[in-house]
């Protein structure tokens, strides 16, 4: 089951006129897929953008200094321009909401401040979509295969219900569970981005033991997926093996 982030309900389940931080541990959290019914998914082609989305989601789900208060919407975006919108630097108490905190998302992956603000205040959830829309950034899935099932969606697509809620999806059935921090790997590395080079082999067809230990199998993994992309078959994970992978 696919886990979603977002920014949920104020202390003592209030909207607005709360305590600014999460009080509560609960006030922007992670939790389970549910299906709202959504109205739309929308999905950054750039699989760096959706990383990065998802990555900024988590990050406010951990920092309690960020809570949910609708009148006090635009505070963590004030506190978390001057970080470059890393939310995870913000060690002020603020507030956020739904759309804001997702639209402070949409910018640390890389979409400016200006198409996401307007008069200071961030994008609501019957703007947001349409604002996306106009970055040309974005695919936008309404079937139900999309909107009311968890199964093709990805990790930083962002499910939203126009005029009512918003949500990212940090986790699906289709995510990579490993973390990629390297930018070449090749036979005799170790750690949890080769586990993450062997998940993704296997999801185009290998059948490696994810140990996070770049041997001989995962080298010939490497070289016939290279071969299938009409990649250099040189074994070595590079920029271009890691690009191919990630689409």
């Amino acid at each position: 089951m696919a886990i979603i982030a977002h920014a949920s309900i104020g202390d003592s389940n209030r909207i607005r006129n709360g305590v600014a931080g999460d009080q509560t541990g609960k006030e922007v959290c992670k939790r389970s897929w549910y299906n709202k019914p959504w109205s739309c998914v929308i999905r950054f082609t750039d699989p760096e953008m959706r990383e990065r989305v998802a990555k900024c989601m988590e990050m406010a789900a951990d920092n309690n200094h960020i809570g949910y208060d609708q009148n006090q919407r635009n505070t963590l975006l004030n506190k978390a321009r001057k970080y470059n919108y890393d939310v995870s630097k913000v060690a002020e108490n603020c507030e956020t909401d739904c759309s804001a905190l997702v639209s402070v998302a949409c910018m640390y992956a890389g979409v400016p401040e200006s198409a996401l603000t307007l008069h200071g205040n961030c994008a609501t959830t019957r703007t947001l979509r349409q604002i996306l829309k106009a970055t040309g950034e974005v695919d936008i899935f309404t079937t139900p295969l999309y909107t009311s099932k968890s199964e093709k969606l990805l990790r930083g697509d962002i499910l939203l219900k126009e005029g009512s809620h918003v949500a990212v999806v940090v986790q699906s059935d289709n995510s990579n569970p490993y973390t990629l921090t390297r930018k070449e790997m090749r036979e005799g590395a170790f750690g949890e981005s080769v586990k993450w080079l062997q998940w993704s082999l296997n999801r185009h067809g290998a059948n490696l033991v994810v140990d996070g230990i770049f041997g001989k199998q995962t080298k010939l993994a490497v070289l016939l997926f290279q071969k299938d992309h009409s990649l250099v078959q040189d074994g070595i994970v590079g920029p271009k093996t890691l690009s191919a992978l990630k689409r």
